[in-house]
């Protein structure tokens, strides 16, 4: 569709598109509703601009129904996972892994994360993140033993420092998600059906367990939340490393023996 008009983009090649993507070996029927959805987008923005006169050919077009993942580790997979972790030799991977199981950031501000919005010094140190999916900012705290790995990634740079604490050659300068090193981990852990987004599930689950309420996981996620309350009781940066610092023990009660990878 490249060096097509927006005009000779018709419904029924969006039709087929979208049957593509979802009929792909690799494809789900999440990726093929979230393709229709930017389609839709691109077209209602051109119009309500004036920069198209014609009808939107992604409307009416019935999108496939999504059951939402309940996926998260269980006990008998923390002892396999971290077995797995320090066996690989995938540092990036197992540090993404790793990082989102303890903090619960999403996988693409983990990958683009820069060492200028760390603050190790802090009394509790944080990752501030400018920019999450729903638009707003973030600060992420960080127990001793991520601060400990992210440190022994800077010493690992010190040679040649990057700006992102996962460099990558491409255009955005930081690392695109490995995936198959990623999957490699979970499979020689014997864990089937998992993601690194089912990590955040994951810790929210724990830190549900250590007596954290509502809306303090929804703080540690970085998830937007529309009560007017929220807006006025913001939990305290201290009740947050509490919460995962026992989020942590919890952890390492189900791993048996700690052995770090850095």
């Amino acid at each position: 569709w490249y060096n097509k008009r927006a005009s000779e983009i018709t419904r029924m090649m969006v039709e087929e598109l979208f049957c593509k993507l979802c009929g792909e070996d690799d494809a789900h029927p999440i990726r093929a509703n979230r393709t229709l959805e930017r389609i839709s987008a691109i077209y209602n923005k051109a119009i309500e601009w004036g920069m198209y006169e014609g009808n939107n050919p992604a409307r009416g077009i019935k999108k496939f129904k999504e059951i939402s993942r309940k996926r998260i580790l269980e006990r008998n997979e923390y002892s396999t996972l971290f077995k797995s972790l320090l066996e690989s030799p995938h540092r990036d991977a197992k540090d993404i892994i790793f990082i989102a199981l303890m903090t619960g950031i999403r996988r693409g501000n983990i990958l683009s994360m820069k060492w200028k919005d760390l603050y190790f010094d802090y009394e509790i140190p944080i990752w501030h993140i400018p920019y999450t999916k729903n638009g707003n900012s973030q600060d992420a705290i960080l127990i001793p033993i991520v601060v400990e790995l992210l440190k022994s990634r800077k010493e690992m740079q010190k040679d040649n420092l990057s700006e992102f604490v996962f460099p990558g050659t491409g255009d955005t300068g930081h690392l695109i998600e490995p995936k198959r090193s990623i999957r490699s981990i979970f499979k020689n852990a014997g864990i089937e059906n998992i993601r690194v987004h089912d990590l955040r599930r994951t810790l929210a689950t724990t830190v549900s367990r250590s007596g954290a309420n509502d809306l303090t996981i929804k703080d540690i996620l970085g998830h937007s939340n529309q009560d007017v309350t929220a807006v006025y009781v913001r939990p305290e940066y201290e009740t947050k490393y509490a919460l995962l610092i026992k989020s942590w023990e919890l952890t390492l009660s189900k791993v048996g023996e700690f052995t770090k990878w850095w």
